[in-house]
């Protein structure tokens, strides 16, 4: 004690604090545990001089805790050797202020070597006659609070490992009552933690028909064991479903139960596709049973026949027992089909994924037959082949049938090859005249029979296939409209729209918008966006009837895109590529609309690549009973009237007439005609003559290729003046042999007329 006494008077007096150190000696010196509660305590105490700070004697555990010997420190302050944050010195010294005592305050002080120490520090004032010391003991936590960190950590981590378990998790205490749930096992049930938390047997998810199994379940586990079963639990909602339940105990260090633990699996997915499962193998089993044909499967890996169906043993007459695990050569191969046999089961197992092939099967009582075989490979998810699958079909009755048809066959040979020779005959000779005759009737809704009108459909069945533009010429009523649509079914661009644009029916003003389309706001009424008929026509055909209505001031843009095959719309400065045909028709001869200064010459020529001539009706009379025919027919549907003949005179006069209005006149007069008859005679006021009149059929139906045919080859016979052979003959202009001309002429009983 004297020493310490001595070494701490020392301490003491080297500080330099004056007049204390009578007052301090006397206070340990009364103080005779001093040294033990100080020196020899093992909780690191210090000892400073409250108003300069300056630390005055700390014991062997302080300076384990920090690193410093008494020598570095004594006569220095907490600020010289940096143990302490300024921010907390402060903090600590306002409160010795106040109370002149601080107790447990938590704070991170630096030793020596700068490393950090949480500790708990306590403060005590001391005052010895008028001079104030104090007293400070530090308590190191720093593992506490790496453990409690951990701790903190582990904790955390357990909940995040329940939080994310998809199985549902419950604990149980030894009493039985539910302490914890998971997040999952609330989802799966349908209850609130605090629904069911607490809850005791039988529990809210417990239907009470389930009420024995599941206690009987959880008796097995109190008695120790891990357990697994499958249970029926109720969600809140009172639905029941299937769950895969697992038990364990939890242990303590003493390996004392303290609790249950079990995880709940919602198996109703699994369960509906068990189910699922069988349901698909019965399908599929019943489906082989029910097969005419014979099914087999044979595994790659070990070549054996894995699978039969019921027809393929009843093709072959072996069983299934008999045939199941068999190899190649299978039992129902014929001897003398091994080498086929084999040669397209090695395509199988080796490169091929499809076969198909025939060849003969023997059935287990000596009999061959001929079999059909489709088979493919079975691959797995990896894409591998796994096995062949076989479909087998007795083709015995189709060779039969087969044999048969080669002795019809035989039998057939001379004949065929004379109807083969007077084929070729009859085609060398061209008998059938001209290929448009076979359209009478029924050339993209046109009728005709006339030679006139042939050429104009020949020159249609010419440009169609091309993108060249046409132009169609001939009176009102002749039918332009009908062939500008014949043009475009028959070319490539069927598939595509046919837009047409009547140049008369069109103001001035809104003629370019109509064409060409416009923006929003471009001008006056233009209250949203138009796609113009040229780009509704894009890919497919514009039909420009009477072109030579168009504006003069729009024929330049027109010029343009039929040049250029782009447009602009109006109020958009967009340049956009079309791909349209154009298709133009008029009445109007244009090369007098030129001359007139009503017409660009440079947009005729671009019109004016293919022109086709309609011919008026007067030019072709012949068709005019076909006509007549076509549209009574056509209108007695419409008006349910059942009109069959028509007077010689009037049909005369009708041929006779000129029809100005062309066929749109001649369909306008039938239509009122039959409106107006009130039985089978077509009553036609305007060309009746008499009564007494002699009545003819108007339907041609029954004849009406050869009638057609006989019209035809008098009227080019009356053109040619009866010439058949030689240059401008008959002959020549309907493009066949001169002797075929008079064969047919006398079929047809065609003579020159007196």
């Amino acid at each position: 004690m004297g020493t310490r006494k001595g070494k701490l008077i020392q301490e003491i007096t080297k500080v330099g604090v004056e007049n204390t150190h009578h007052d301090l000696i006397t206070f340990l010196e009364a103080d005779k545990g001093f040294e033990v509660v100080f020196y020899r305590s093992s909780i690191p105490k210090a000892l400073s001089h409250f108003t300069t700070k300056k630390f005055i004697a700390v014991n062997e555990a302080w300076e384990q805790l920090t690193g410093f010997s008494q020598n570095e420190i004594v006569g220095r302050t907490a600020d010289d050797l940096k143990i302490i944050k300024v921010k907390e010195r402060k903090h600590i010294r306002k409160q010795l202020d106040n109370s002149g005592k601080l107790k447990s305050y938590e704070a991170e002080i630096f030793d020596k070597a700068g490393s950090v120490k949480e500790v708990i520090l306590s403060f005590d004032k001391i005052t010895l006659d008028e001079n104030d010391y104090v007293l400070s003991e530090i308590l190191d936590i720093t593992e506490l609070k790496k453990s409690q960190a951990l701790l903190k950590t582990e904790k955390e981590f357990s909940q995040n490992v329940l939080a994310s378990l998809h199985e549902g998790l419950a604990v149980i205490n030894k009493k039985g009552e539910l302490i914890e749930v998971n997040p999952a096992f609330c989802e799966m049930t349908g209850f609130k933690r605090e629904e069911i938390v607490g809850s005791n047997r039988p529990r809210p998810y417990w239907p009470p028909e389930s009420y024995a199994e599941i206690e009987a379940a959880f008796k097995e586990t109190t008695s120790g064991k891990q357990t697994r079963h499958t249970l029926t639990f109720m969600r809140k909602n009172g639905e029941r479903f299937p769950t895969s339940l697992s038990t364990a105990s939890l242990k303590d260090n003493a390996g004392e139960v303290i609790a249950y633990f079990s995880t709940f699996i919602d198996i109703s997915i699994r369960i509906k596709a068990e189910e699922d499962i069988i349901a698909a193998k019965e399908f599929s089993e019943n489906v082989l049973a029910s097969m005419q044909e014979g099914l087999l499967v044979v595994s790659i890996d070990e070549g054996k026949l894995t699978s039969v169906n019921p027809s393929f043993c009843r093709m072959t007459g072996y069983t299934e027992e008999e045939l199941l695990t068999t190899t190649a050569p299978f039992l129902f191969w014929a001897p003398e089909c091994y080498d086929t046999c084999i040669e397209h089961y090695g395509k199988l197992l080796k490169e091929e994924f499809h076969d198909t092939y025939e060849t003969i099967y023997k059935r287990k009582n000596g009999e061959c037959f001929p079999v059909q075989i489709i088979s493919s490979q079975i691959i797995d998810k990896k894409g591998s082949a796994i096995a062949i699958m076989a479909t087998i079909r007795d083709i015995t009755e189709r060779k039969i049938a087969e044999k048969k048809l080669m002795s019809l066959n035989k039998a057939l040979t001379s004949t065929v090859a004379e109807l083969d020779e007077l084929k070729n005959q009859l085609q060398n000779e061209n008998i059938y005249l001209r290929d448009e005759l076979d359209l009478v009737f029924n050339f993209e809704e046109m009728v005709y029979g006339s030679a006139v009108f042939g050429q104009v459909l020949t020159d249609v069945e010419k440009v169609a296939p091309t993108n060249a533009s046409v132009l169609l010429l001939g009176d009102s009523g002749t039918g332009k409209e009908l062939l500008a649509r014949a043009v475009h079914k028959i070319s490539t661009r069927k598939d595509k729209p046919l837009i047409k644009v009547n140049c008369a029916a069109i103001p001035k003003e809104l003629i370019e918008s109509e064409l060409f389309g416009h923006k929003r706001g471009s001008f006056t009424g233009a209250v949203q966006d138009k796609i113009g008929k040229v780009e509704l026509a894009h890919g497919g055909t514009l039909f420009l009837d009477e072109i030579g209505e168009l504006p003069l001031s729009m024929q330049p843009k027109l010029l343009r895109f039929l040049q250029e095959g782009e447009i602009e719309k109006i109020g958009e400065n967009i340049t956009r590529k079309l791909d349209v045909r154009i298709i133009a028709a008029t009445n109007r001869n244009l090369k007098k609309e030129i001359e007139k200064k009503r017409f660009r010459e440079d947009l005729y020529f671009r019109l004016n690549v293919f022109p086709i001539t309609v011919p008026p009706l007067r030019k072709r009379r012949e068709d005019i009973p076909l006509l007549i025919e076509h549209f009574v027919n056509k209108f007695g549907k419409i008006y349910r009237k059942d009109i069959k003949f028509i007077s010689d005179a009037a049909m005369s006069q009708m041929q006779q007439y000129n029809w100005p209005g062309n066929i749109r006149e001649l369909e306008n007069l039938i239509e009122r005609a039959v409106i107006l008859s009130n039985n089978e005679y077509l009553q036609l006021p305007d060309f009746e003559i008499s009564q007494q009149n002699t009545n003819r059929s108007i339907t041609n139906s029954n004849l009406s290729l050869d009638e057609v045919q006989r019209i035809h080859i008098i009227k080019v016979l009356d053109t040619c003046n009866w010439k058949i052979d030689g240059k401008q003959g008959a002959a020549q202009l309907l493009k066949i042999k001169p002797s075929t001309l008079r064969d047919r002429m006398k079929k047809l009983d065609i003579q020159r007329p007196d």
